[in-house]
């Protein structure tokens, strides 16, 4: 990724400087802020991306807890372990 340098000039140096510098020279300023603009614009998709992976995998995790949890109880409702102690009303 491209360095970004940020100064911070006194009011109206920048201005004052626009008017010494020629038009070449303030295209390739564009450019090179349009530049670190796009790498940050890639960089916040390549984010987007791994984030919609991390959560498409807390989803299936999510739902297989779940589907355990759903077996927990319905093994407890059912008294399930061959004692004859009483059910757990879990409702």
């Amino acid at each position: 990724m491209g360095q970004v340098i940020v100064c911070h000039l006194p009011r109206g140096t920048v201005s004052a400087w626009m008017r010494n510098v020629t038009t070449k020279e303030r295209l390739a300023v564009h450019d090179r802020q349009i530049a670190a603009i796009r790498e940050l614009i890639k960089e916040g998709m390549r984010l987007v991306v791994d984030t919609r992976k991390d959560l498409r995998t807390v989803i299936a995790i999510q739902k297989r807890t779940e589907e355990k949890l759903e077996t927990l109880i319905q093994t407890m409702r059912r008294g399930g372990n061959g004692h004859s102690k009483k059910k757990v009303d879990l409702q």
